[in-house]
């Protein structure tokens, strides 16, 4: 089972253009946590315009079905 949480680990990528982008990104980060306001009040991961959060590889079994949202 893969849940996510402020203990996950995982590494920031961000694009060029977006850490040219003139933001100090130590103050501003591109991927933080926060509590939704358009959803169900949870805290979740928020990823800016051109970054990416990379996760470990999580397996998945031959008869198991995954679901990421």
């Amino acid at each position: 089972m893969f849940v996510l949480s402020e203990d996950t680990q995982f590494q920031v990528e961000t694009e060029e253009w977006a850490r040219n982008a003139g933001v100090d990104h130590a103050l501003i980060p591109q991927v933080f946590w926060q509590i939704g306001t358009h959803t169900q009040p949870r805290l979740g991961l928020t990823i800016l315009a051109g970054s990416q959060a990379v996760f470990n590889p999580v397996h998945v079994g031959e008869n198991e079905t995954a679901f990421f949202t």
